[in-house]
């Protein structure tokens, strides 16, 4: 009966046991799957991923540069002169006729002095020329002229004569003979005689020309002088500001760069800058540019295209660009940057410059795909080259090789290959 009682108890106890190995068996089978997946997951890339949009790129164009007026007043030296007196500094504002400096003119005095007893004398010289051309040489070839067309009269008559005699038989062949080559000379003599008066008048003309010329180089000289002798008080010729002053009291002022320049604040101001000559094929004449001034706290103006011009020191590699602007506020001379957008063409596809990647075949990009695993959903990427074509700061213009439904790897926490299993994040 005892042992009876055992066995009744037993089985139940047994079955307890049984059923907990393979509650605990399977729990260990669904720990160790999620597991292992978890600890494959912590392994893969975490990569992000974008669908393609459509629309336009949008370039932007920016580079620093400088403000100033559209018109400047620069004065530039004939001669090296003592700069006596400064009343105005650079960022001045000037009205028209306000004293800017005084300088020594002494020695420009002595000069045009100098300049001015040349120009008599080269006059004197020219008078001389002139006098001499009309009642000395030419009149001497006037007469070479009438004698040998006397003579040349004298030889035709003698020729017409011996003509006529060598018909009645009067005169030999040779007395015709003669008498034709004497015509011949002294019609000879008549030619040379008029062409040397030719060439008389043409150098004489030539001489009295280049004296001339003389005179009028003197003239200049004279006038630039004079002008620089007005300098003793040197004033401004417009209203505006003085944007550049390269002198100081006490030193001479160098006649190789300006001794000012005045800002035309009347005539409007330009923002100029340097940008690279592909970046100018985007741009047009009005478009529409933003312009940050470093000196106003960055202040933002707006302005226009107004030019594109050939850089003068990089041709062909850079462009200047001339924007106009208007603004109460501005000196000349302030510096900033501008910003100019412009959209491009429009594209069916466009993916972002992170996506695309360089091999031996070109251009490619990675999209996500999706497929069933022994652990559920597997992600994985393909890599697909594709044609480029434009980009801007943000996006890149597909020719084709992608849909708009493709997911395009855009991040990737790890280096990818093709046919990579990644993990897909937020």
């Amino acid at each position: 009966m005892f042992m009876n009682y055992e066995i009744k108890n037993i089985k139940p106890i047994r079955n307890k046991i049984i059923n907990k190995s393979i509650v605990i068996f399977f729990s260990l089978i669904l720990f160790f799957t999620f597991f292992s997946k978890t600890i494959n997951n912590l392994t893969l890339p975490k990569v992000t991923y974008e669908t393609p949009a459509s629309g336009s790129l949008v370039k932007v164009v920016t580079c620093s540069g400088h403000v100033q007026a559209k018109k400047t007043q620069e004065l530039y030296l004939a001669s090296n002169m003592k700069v006596l007196k400064v009343m105005v500094k650079a960022g001045d504002k000037v009205k028209k006729g306000q004293a800017i400096m005084s300088l020594d003119t002494k020695e420009v005095e002595i000069q045009l002095e100098n300049e001015k007893a040349r120009y008599e004398q080269k006059r004197l010289a020219l008078q001389k020329l002139v006098n001499a051309g009309a009642a000395g040489m030419l009149n001497i070839r006037d007469k070479d002229i009438d004698n040998t067309r006397l003579a040349l009269d004298n030889m035709q008559e003698r020729l017409s004569q011996a003509e006529s005699q060598y018909q009645t038989g009067a005169a030999s062949l040779e007395d015709l003979k003669k008498a034709r080559t004497d015509c011949d000379n002294a019609k000879r003599d008549y030619e040379m005689a008029l062409l040397s008066k030719s060439n008389a008048v043409s150098d004489s003309n030539g001489d009295i020309k280049s004296a001339q010329l003389d005179m009028e180089i003197q003239q200049r000289t004279i006038e630039q002088l004079s002008e620089q002798v007005k300098l003793n008080n040197v004033t401004s010729p417009i209203d505006g500001v003085i944007s550049e002053l390269n002198c100081e009291e006490g030193t001479m002022a160098n006649n190789s760069q300006p001794l000012y320049k005045i800002s035309d604040t009347s005539s409007g101001f330009q923002f100029v800058g340097e940008i690279n000559a592909d970046s100018a094929e985007y741009l047009n004449t009005g478009d529409d540019a933003v312009i940050t001034v470093n000196s106003s706290n960055g202040m933002a103006i707006h302005g226009k295209l107004a030019g594109i011009s050939d850089s003068q020191t990089q041709r062909g590699i850079k462009k200047n660009i001339y924007i106009d602007v208007t603004d109460e506020g501005l000196l000349g001379g302030e510096t900033g940057s501008v910003e100019i957008q412009k959209d491009t063409k429009s594209y069916s596809i466009l993916v972002p410059n992170s996506s695309i990647g360089q091999d031996n075949s070109g251009s490619f990009v990675y999209v996500m795909n999706e497929r069933n695993g022994p652990l559920g959903n597997e992600f994985y990427v393909k890599k697909i080259h594709v044609s480029v074509d434009e980009s801007d700061n943000l996006k890149t213009g597909l020719k084709g090789g992608l849909t708009s439904k493709d997911k395009i790897i855009v991040n990737s926490n790890k280096i990818l290959a093709d046919g990579s299993k990644v993990l897909p994040t937020e």
